[in-house]
Order: C-alpha cells, then structure tokens, then sequence
C-alpha cells in the first residue's frame, strides 16, 4: 500500500475513534446532568450530543459516521445488545447527521469545505439533524412496532436535540469568545 493510503486510513480511525469517545463523554454527561429529564434510555427532553452529530459530520464526513455509530453502540442499552434494536439506531445515529448535512448543503448552497458557513447556518443545520433523526427513528419504531408513541417519544426527541444542540451552539460561542478575548492580551 502506499504512504498516502496509509496515512489516510491512520487518519480516519483516529478521527472515528475521536468522534466515539467525544460522544460517548457528552453522552455519558448528559445522562449524569439532565437524568431527571430522561424519557427512556433513547430519549431526553435535553440531549447534548446532538450536535456533535452535526458537527462531527461537517467535519470529518464519513469517519464521523463511523464514530458515531461505534459511540451509539458503546452507550446503548445494555439489556437490549441481544436485540437489533441498539445497531440500527446507532446506524441511524450516524447516518442520520450526514443525510441531513448533505441536504443542507444542497439547499444553502454550501461548498463541503465548510467555506462561507455562518452561524444561522448552524441553527438550520440542527433543526435538520434533530428532523431527520426523529423521522428515521419514527419509521424505525413504527416499522418494528415498538411501543413507543410518537407524542411519548419522537416529541421530546426532536425538542430535546433541538436544546441540545442550542445549548452547545452557546458552549461554543463562549469557548471561542473567552479564546480570542484570552488572544488579544
């Protein structure tokens, strides 16, 4: 193989596993910090790693998805890793992000090199995601007839990506504040 293919490669585990263990912490933290506000072990009004699905995926592409789905799986249900359930949703966790990036893409008519991207453009990004994700888990449930209701579930799914991800827009927005603020003395 060539030293190209190889660094490639080196390259997409190492942002793969990134991307797990970065999930697999906000996940871990949201379970600790909102437990209170847990529907069930797939669902929380308020669920901080959803915009690292966005996010990830924006940057890394496909060693995101991968990372994604290996993180999804590491904090599934334990209970539940004799069934299928647990794998699609992880593939759904991490295919969902990069349908849903691409179609913004499309439609705001953004290059994937994240040139031109603005903050507004996050929002409609995580609107997208949080879309995508309750639809392709609905279909899921409502194709395996699993006793979730949509009112029950897909609801605090869809408001609990949305927050979020609001909630690590603004993370970040002070990160990179206190950064250049630091920068500039």
């Amino acid at each position: 193989m060539s030293q190209r293919i190889i660094k490639a490669s080196r390259r997409f585990i190492f942002e793969a596993i990134g991307v797990a263990i970065v999930w697999t912490l906000l996940f871990k933290l949201n379970m600790w910090v909102f437990k209170s506000l847990e529907v069930n072990h797939f669902v929380s009004w308020i669920f901080l790693p959803a915009f690292i699905r966005i996010l990830s995926v924006l940057l890394f592409g496909w060693a995101a998805v991968t990372g994604l789905i290996i993180g999804a799986i590491i904090t599934s249900n334990p209970t539940d890793i004799g069934h299928t359930t647990p794998y699609v949703l992880a593939i759904i966790s991490g295919v969902g992000p990069m349908i849903a990036v691409r179609f913004c893409e499309y439609v705001l008519k953004l290059p994937p090199t994240l040139i031109g991207i603005r903050p507004s453009h996050l929002f409609i990004f995580a609107i997208t995601g949080a879309f995508v994700n309750v639809s392709l888990n609905g279909y899921y449930f409502a194709l395996n007839q699993l006793p979730y209701h949509p009112i029950t579930c897909l609801s605090p799914m869809f408001i609990g990506d949305m927050l979020g991800s609001i909630i690590m827009l603004y993370v970040a927005s002070l990160t990179l504040k206190a950064c250049v603020k630091a920068g500039s003395h």
